[in-house]
């Protein structure tokens, strides 16, 4: 299962293939804590970015981000330098979408755009079973930008490339550099309105929240939340994707990687099954969350050897 908004910033970013993408996005092991409705509830993060204007940034890729009114007089060959990211849904359903609450959106769609019509645009993206064209008003996009949403501060970002679209293998290396020195770093968050834990902290930070509120205290919605947020996303928590683009670029058997993929992947499989029969958690989730500090930690420090040979 590839990633959608990656596999279109490959296709045009010149320099930058699909598994230079994925090296440069990186993973994660963040923990996200918010409120809604009374609940708090926790969202985990298994890629080095959430949303490919962060990849971006660290791609040093010059763009500006744009408000959905400005489309109307965009010109129409300044279309092809637009990406347009917003929730993975039935676009039919936009107008219905209410402005009075908060919607909980956690899964983006990133697309290309082509102006159709002076109000209306056609936008295209990649997905693992194919190409997939659509229409959206730019009504719908302005609709979009006005919602009050978490985690993130907008339920709709329209990308405006500004600079030129290449990198270097140099850019692609120490993108991959930085983040690996980041992956290393720990910290943590917390006001009024959520927070998050980040780094080797993760683990331990996890395994408290699943045994303390799992079995007793968290109803369905705090458990999809949390199931969703591990299966949403690319192949075993992003784990395997990365494990096969260094694979790819280096030819590293990084093995590291591939364990931790399964690990995660079992982990989603006893979540589920903890809900679905309304069972108590198997127990032998601990025991892979702390293996995991071990093999995580092995596979970074491979990631950087890797690219620091390369790049001597």
């Amino acid at each position: 299962m590839k990633s959608c908004d990656l596999t279109l910033l490959s296709k045009i970013i010149d320099g930058l293939d699909y598994d230079d993408a994925v090296l440069c996005a990186g993973i994660n092991n963040k923990l996200n804590k918010m409120y809604y409705a009374g609940k708090e509830l926790f969202v985990l993060q298994g890629r080095g970015i959430y949303l490919i204007d962060e990849l971006l940034d660290r791609l040093k890729v010059q763009y500006e981000l744009m408000n959905a009114t400005d489309l109307y007089d965009l010109e129409d060959s300044e279309f092809e330098n637009l990406l347009l990211i917003i929730p993975y849904m039935d676009i039919s359903k936009i107008r219905e979408m209410k402005t009075d609450v908060v919607q909980v959106i956690h899964a983006f769609s990133t697309f290309l755009v082509k102006r159709e019509t002076k109000y209306g645009l056609g936008i295209y993206a990649e997905y693992d079973e194919g190409p997939h064209e659509d229409h959206i008003e730019i009504e719908d996009l302005i609709k979009l930008q006005s919602l009050k949403v978490k985690p993130l501060e907008s339920a709709c970002k329209i990308i405006h490339l500004t600079g030129e679209k290449y990198v270097s293998q140099k850019q692609i290396q120490d993108c991959i550099l930085e983040h690996v020195n980041n992956l290393r770093s720990s910290s943590n968050y917390e006001d009024e309105t959520g927070g998050w834990v980040v780094g080797r902290d993760f683990y331990d930070e996890f395994a408290k929240i699943l045994r303390e509120r799992w079995d007793e205290q968290f109803g369905k919605i705090e458990k999809y939340m949390i199931l969703q947020s591990i299966q949403n996303g690319s192949a075993f928590f992003y784990r395997k994707e990365l494990g096969i683009a260094l694979e790819n670029k280096y030819g590293s058997d990084d093995s590291a990687l591939k364990k931790s993929g399964n690990i995660w992947r079992r982990i989603s499989r006893i979540l589920k099954a903890s809900i679905l029969t309304g069972k108590c958690i198997d127990q032998e989730i601990y025991e892979l969350l702390e293996n995991l500090k071990e093999i995580e930690t092995n596979a970074i420090d491979e990631l950087e050897e890797c690219v620091l040979c390369v790049s001597r």
